[in-house]
This record gives C-alpha cells, structure tokens and sequence, in this order.
C-alpha cells in the first residue's frame, strides 16, 4: 500500500495502490492476478523459487539440484547465491535487478521519503535491501533519490495484516 500525509492511498474502489501487481514487462511471467510481468510474478519468494525450479528443470547445474522440487525456496535460491551458485546468482540477481527498478519507479511515482519493503523475501536483510536500494537509486530522478531511502520493515512479515488492520481502524474512525 501507500501512505500519503499519514493516510492510505485507497482509491476509487479501495484497492489503490497494488504494487505488487504493477506490470514491468509487458510479456513477463504470468501472475496469478491473471496479468503478465508483474512486480510479484519476479520477486515474491514463491515466484523466486518457481523460478530457480524452471531452470533446474531445464537442466542447468546448481548446488540446489542436491533438494527435491519442493525444498527449493527462495530462502535456499538467496543461500545459494551468497554461496555463488551460478543459477541461485542469476534468479537473485534477475529478482533484485527488477525489484530496484519497480521501487525505482516508486519512487519516481510518489516522491517519497521512505520506501519500506515487508514480505517473507525480506528475511534475508542486507542480501536484498542493499542491491534493491542501489538500483532503485540508481533508477529514480536524483533529485528525488535525494531525499529517499528503501528499508525492510521491522514488522517483517507481519507487516501487510498491522496495514490491513490501521487502514480499516482509520476507515472506521472516519465513519464515525
């Protein structure tokens, strides 16, 4: 979601603000939303490690092909990585390089002063905040990148219910 001067961004019908359906390729991999390309089709840790399974598939050679299907997740694709495995490296790589041009754009978009990123994927820290960060950067106006930062929330995971329940706590106050 989005907050704008302390309030949620809902939109018409109150879905506003669905970024992680935002569509960056217009022929990317299809998402369950029934688009293509969107930002959850690359970086949600479902997609990560859907990803990282093609690519075993097809038989490219990886430390990860010692799993079953299943045991590969996006936690193990980002252990991989760190350790330097060719195919974990590449779906990182591909993951934060689309992640930081979405928040990029974010950025672009909004003129925020913090981007917080929350989701299971996040559980890594550093290995994803600091690419993710860069290139986002790297993507956004300068003058805008300026005055931004992209952090992980401290809520974790939790952090889309604590949203949900604050967006509908805020909706009841103004009913009231």
């Amino acid at each position: 979601g989005v907050i704008v001067s302390d309030r949620v961004v809902e939109g018409e019908s109150g879905n506003a603000a669905e970024i992680g359906h935002m569509s960056l390729c217009h022929d990317g991999w299809a998402c369950p939303c029934g688009s293509r390309g969107c930002l959850e089709a690359f970086a949600s840790g479902t997609n990560i490690a859907r990803r990282a399974r093609e690519r075993l598939a097809g038989g490219q050679p990886s430390s990860l092909s010692a799993l079953s299907p299943e045991a590969v997740t996006a936690r193990e694709v980002a252990a991989a990585a760190r350790a330097g495995d060719p195919l974990a490296c590449a779906v990182w790589d591909e993951t934060v390089a689309v992640l930081g041009a979405g928040v990029g754009s974010i950025i672009n978009l909004f003129n925020p002063r913090l981007v917080i990123l929350g989701g299971g994927v996040t559980a890594v820290g550093d290995q994803l905040i600091e690419p993710v960060r860069r290139i986002a950067l790297e993507r956004a106006f300068s003058s805008m990148a300026a005055e931004a930062d992209v952090v992980i929330a401290e809520l974790g995971t939790d952090i889309g219910i604590v949203g949900a329940v604050a967006a509908a706590q805020a909706r009841l106050a103004e009913q009231a």
